[in-house]
C-alpha cells in the first residue's frame, strides 16, 4: 500500500475520502489530512476513521510530511501548493496537484524541477478531482 496525504479538506478532499471509502483507491492508505481550518481537518479526518482506517488530523504540513507519505494530495488552492510544493519533494513525496496556476511562477517552477529531480519525486497535474483519481490509479 502507498500512503497518501491530502492537503486541503474541503468539498474536493471530501470526493477523495468517499472514493476512497468506497473502495475506488484500493492501493492507497489515506494515512492523514491537513488545513489551515482546524475543523475542516478534524471532520474529514473522522470521515475516514468511520470507515475504520487510521488517520491523523495533522496540525501542520510538517507533522503530515513526518508521516513519509508517497503521494500528497493537494486540494487546497495555488499559494498553497506554492507553500507547499518544495518541502514536500525534498521529503521525497510526490505531489498530484489540482492548483496548476501555481506553476505558472517560472522561479517556483524551477526550485520544483530541481527539488523533484534532485530527491527522486513527481509532481503530477491533474485537471479536477476526476483526472486526480486517473493518476492515483496508475
Amino acid at each position: 500500500m502507498k500512503k497518501l496525504v491530502i492537503v486541503g479538506c474541503g468539498y474536493l478532499a471530501n470526493i477523495i475520502a468517499d472514493a476512497y471509502l468506497n473502495g475506488l483507491l484500493p492501493l492507497y492508505d489515506i494515512v492523514g489530512v491537513y488545513s489551515r481550518t482546524g475543523s475542516k481537518t478534524t471532520r474529514l479526518a473522522e470521515k475516514i476513521k468511520s470507515g475504520g482506517r487510521e488517520c491523523l488530523a495533522a496540525t501542520s504540513l510538517d507533522e503530515l510530511l513526518a508521516l513519509k507519505p508517497d503521494i500528497l494530495v493537494e486540494t487546497a488552492n495555488p499559494a498553497a501548493m506554492k507553500e507547499l510544493a518544495v518541502k514536500t519533494l525534498e521529503n521525497g513525496t510526490s505531489i498530484v496537484t489540482l492548483s496548476i496556476g501555481a506553476l505558472a511562477d517560472d522561479a517556483l517552477l524551477e526550485k520544483i524541477k530541481s527539488a523533484a529531480n534532485a530527491n527522486g519525486s513527481k509532481v503530477y497535474i491533474a485537471s479536477g478531482a476526476t483526472g486526480g483519481f486517473d493518476v492515483l490509479r496508475t
